[in-house]
């Protein structure tokens, strides 16, 4: 049985008898709205880190931990014990087979996003009285090397326009359920290439959540997205392209275009359910890229096959902010076709000034110089 906190302090502010009920305080927390004060994500990751912290302890408590304990933490989440680490399924926590790995222990990136989350969940603990020591907080954040030649997160041009033509090209296979398959990494494709959503978006909604409106007499296609963070929905306009890959998926699935009961967006390759799980449509988007790369190396073009065999879905969303700033210079229109909250996130993807400024430092230097 797990050691108590000692509840009777009168600078306790909040009621937990256990390190259970101080954890369950911690994940239900409310904002001033009486919303939850994490979205679903973050909620889903917050838990499973503190779930692997509770493993690690064992029978200690939350306010046992001591640095060495912290130390020796780190060093478990990189290699842990055989008996945690589940080889063949990512499944749920609430899941009675759930193990705290998944083939392996932790990236160095991996380790940063779980210490992030234990350290706000101490920082808590001891804003609330419940905890007397943070012995997460004694930890210095690791400085992140960063190399000049590294890749960015980012398909460049040459990278997307390969991923198009290969499933422009079709496949040679006439099995239906291989060409349900391509028909549903293309959707994917187009699908992230041209809204900016992000994977967990594009699953999550459906087609009840796309409308049009009538603009100065022209239509304009839109979607009321719930995006990361956000507690009610938003409008997000769309191209026309969106919509009419949409329906050419659904159409290969045999489904009519615009259901009456509204359906999800991504669907299993039978197209009777959704496709609910982030690592499903993931795994689809790699087996799509990986092909792609195959490609590309065939054909001597190493370093877009070098991009593309690292990319991940999230890199097209980099794409689309990126490709948009190369078409206009309207860094606020961007922004909001980003859905960025703060427009300095959006800046940080233009570059063009750079040229700009070079030129003035030359001219400087030119001024100085002679």
């Amino acid at each position: 049985m797990k050691e108590l906190a000692n509840t009777t302090d009168p600078l306790t502010l909040i009621r937990a008898s256990s390190d259970e009920a101080a954890i369950a305080l911690y994940l239900s927390q409310k904002d001033d709205q009486g919303y939850s004060r994490f979205s679903n994500r973050t909620l889903e990751s917050y838990r499973r880190d503190i779930k692997r912290l509770m493993v690690f302890l064992d029978c200690k408590s939350l306010n046992s931990l001591t640095l060495e304990d912290v130390h020796a933490f780190i060093e478990w989440l990189k290699t842990p014990p055989p008996y945690l680490i589940d080889e063949k399924h990512r499944r749920p926590i609430n899941h009675p087979e759930w193990r705290p790995f998944y083939k392996k222990g932790l990236s160095p990136s991996g380790v940063r996003q779980q210490l992030a989350s234990i350290k706000a969940f101490y920082r808590w603990l001891g804003d609330t009285g419940y905890n007397s020591r943070n012995p997460f907080g004694l930890l210095k954040s690791a400085k992140r090397e960063k190399s000049s030649d590294s890749p960015k997160r980012q398909l460049y041009k040459e990278d997307i326009k390969a991923v198009s033509n290969y499933l422009a090209n079709g496949s040679e296979s006439t099995h239906p359920k291989t060409l349900r398959r391509i028909a549903r990494q293309r959707w994917l494709w187009f699908g992230y290439l041209l809204s900016g959503l992000r994977i967990s978006e594009l699953i999550s909604h459906s087609t009840g959540h796309i409308y049009s409106e009538i603009t100065n007499g022209d239509k304009v296609w839109m979607i009321a997205v719930t995006g990361k963070g956000r507690r009610q929905p938003e409008k997000h306009p769309l191209p026309d392209r969106f919509v009419k890959e949409l329906w050419a998926y659904r159409k290969s699935l045999g489904l009519d275009p615009w259901p009456v009961i509204p359906q999800p967006l991504v669907l299993s390759l039978s197209g009777k359910i959704g496709l609910v799980s982030r690592s499903s449509a993931h795994n689809e988007f790699k087996r799509l890229i990986q092909a792609v790369a195959e490609h590309q190396e065939k054909f001597g073009n190493h370093d877009s096959a070098a991009r593309l065999s690292i990319s991940s879905t999230h890199w097209l969303r980099h794409s689309f902010v990126t490709c948009l700033l190369d078409v206009t210079s309207d860094i606020p229109a961007v922004s909001g076709l980003a859905r960025h909250r703060d427009i300095k996130t959006t800046m940080g993807y233009d570059h063009s000034e750079l040229v700009a400024l070079k030129s003035i430092l030359n001219k400087f230097a030119t001024l100085v110089s002679d």
